[in-house]
């Protein structure tokens, strides 16, 4: 027979483990979204060009994403403050702007019409939104630039 205390103490446990589990679907507009290596699948990178997509319509900010996107134009750098390396990408039809640290990550060696794979902070704006935090800060979570399959962090 089923003692009824032990089973009312395991049914939140339960319900927490599925929660927690349940939070890692890569789907949600609103969580953070990182892979270890753009190369898993093709399939998780375009998973993660949907997700971007997501949090612009939405005009949801610092979240952070991977995707792979088209150099179409380079920007100068923005010298105010820490340097940042400045790229207009395009994906799926849309645009974002990469504002990669220079200060603390090596200059990516990108052309216009290259394409990379970008992991970073997504952040909303009315053009396709910006993503930073591309590089290694302290024991935060931190982003990086794919480039020719070397990172650049």
């Amino acid at each position: 027979m089923i003692n009824n205390k032990k089973v009312k103490l395991f049914i939140p446990i339960l319900l927490m483990l599925f929660v927690v589990f349940n939070l890692n679907d890569n789907d949600s507009p609103n969580q953070s979204n990182t892979i270890e290596s753009p190369y898993d699948s093709n399939k998780e990178v375009l998973n993660q060009n949907k997700t971007l997509e997501m949090l612009y319509k939405s005009k949801t900010s610092g979240v952070f994403v991977t995707f792979k996107a088209k150099v179409i134009n380079i920007l100068s750098d923005d010298n105010d403050g820490s340097r940042h390396q400045r790229l207009i990408l395009e994906h799926n039809n849309m645009t974002v702007l990469l504002a990669h640290n220079i200060d603390v990550a090596d200059r990516v060696p990108v052309k216009k019409n290259d394409t990379i794979t970008v992991n970073g902070q997504y952040e909303w704006n009315d053009k396709g939104g910006v993503v930073h935090w591309t590089h290694k800060k302290d024991n935060n979570p931190y982003g990086w630039v794919m480039y020719n399959n070397k990172k650049y962090h």
